[in-house]
């Protein structure tokens, strides 16, 4: 049984409370890695990256058409943010900067 704040399992999974205490959340370098070396995104996304101390901001950009429920996502942006645990190394590996750009 659930809580009486949710109805069911999909609606306790969905909460604020949930999100927040889940053990794991997304890598968002492997997701931006994905994304760019993806076929559908293929030379459509641009990636900045931003060093910050113990964190790295991915700024991706769609550039080019891109259709999505019939509406152009081009110049559409995307902010992902990973924060390592401590004493993991931040730095991004040589064949990873194919389409990325340091700043």
């Amino acid at each position: 049984k659930y809580s009486d704040d949710y109805k069911s399992k999909d609606d306790l999974m969905k909460s604020p409370k949930y999100i927040h205490d889940c053990d794991y959340l997304l890598n968002a370098k492997y997701l931006v890695h994905t994304l760019t070396n993806s076929a559908q995104f293929k030379d459509r996304l641009s990636c900045k990256i931003i060093h910050r101390p113990k964190t790295l901001i991915f700024a991706l950009q769609i550039c080019g058409e891109v259709l999505y429920n019939a509406m152009d996502l081009d110049k559409q942006d995307f902010d992902f943010i990973d924060i390592p645990p401590l004493n993991t190394n931040l730095e991004i590996l040589a064949h990873e900067r194919r389409q990325i750009q340091l700043y």
